[in-house]
């Protein structure tokens, strides 16, 4: 019976770590939300931010080789199944969503409601949900336009790399999208491909200065108000739910993709630590 369970926890682990590498190919979700999802948010962050403390190696090295998995193989696969199955697939996402909720309200006692807490959830949900509504603002100019010598344009790009930095950590948020709302998505991506190392360099400094900061605020905020953060981030889940909604249409594959959903929303919810 042990070595059974030992054989679950492990498999679980792996499938944990496969459905975070797949989040390199889907729309919508990003390794956050994923992690979030599969419960292993805050160990990461946690690991992270703690890197002199004692490692769980078992942990590590089966999460890591499911996301490895996940990203040079299962990506691939999934990448197809997206292009020509979206509807399924979306649904499947969308089902491993909601089966999280209430795995993560059950598994651990800093979940117990109260107001405060509900604030938290809606105001990340409001500000996702903004977000998707926001049109997005036009790129000032090409890479090839842009002057990045003048102080203003320099703050600019730092604040571009903050940004970034921030989708990277933060669920329910897009990186890309974030990048073209500040309107420097091209100025970035056009750098990065003729190595502009004038504007590369500020975006960079950014980026590293926002994740220090964000997994610092992150470990301070699951140490000190666990339940809160908590909240906070289902709040940012919950909310990329409508960037995964496909549409339907009254037919079979609509049928199919919703028991696909209820099929994801079992998977969602046996992720979770009981």
């Amino acid at each position: 019976m042990e070595t059974w369970l030992n054989f679950y926890s492990t498999f679980k682990l792996l499938l944990k770590g496969i459905l975070i590498g797949m989040t390199a190919v889907i729309p919508g979700i990003n390794f956050s939300a994923m992690s979030v999802i599969t419960g292993t948010y805050d160990k990461l962050i946690l690991l992270i931010t703690h890197p002199t403390h004692k490692k769980p190696w078992p942990f590590l090295i089966f999460l890591i080789t499911g996301i490895l998995f996940g990203v040079f193989y299962i990506s691939k696969i999934t990448d197809t199944l997206l292009t020509q199955h979206p509807q399924p697939c979306y649904f499947l996402m969308i089902g491993l969503v909601l089966g999280t909720l209430p795995g993560l309200y059950k598994s651990k006692r800093e979940m117990k409601f109260s107001i405060t807490k509900c604030l938290a959830l809606l105001a990340t949900l409001a500000i996702i949900l903004g977000l998707n509504l926001f049109p997005g603002a036009a790129d000032v100019s090409t890479s090839e336009q842009f002057n990045p010598a003048s102080t203003s344009n320099i703050a600019y790009l730092f604040i571009s790399g903050l940004v970034t930095s921030a989708s990277l950590l933060l669920p329910g948020t897009n990186g890309s999208f974030m990048l073209l709302m500040l309107g420097s998505y091209h100025i970035i991506a056009g750098s990065l491909m003729s190595w502009n190392i004038s504007v590369l360099l500020p975006s960079a400094f950014g980026m590293i200065i926002g994740l220090l900061l964000i997994f610092k605020l992150l470990d301070w905020g699951i140490r000190k108000f666990r339940g809160h953060t908590h909240y906070a981030l289902l709040g940012l889940v919950i909310g990329s739910i409508p960037k995964l909604w496909p549409g339907v249409n009254l037919d079979l594959t609509t049928l199919l993709s919703i028991a696909i959903g209820i099929l994801g929303i079992g998977i969602g919810y046996q992720l979770q630590e009981h």
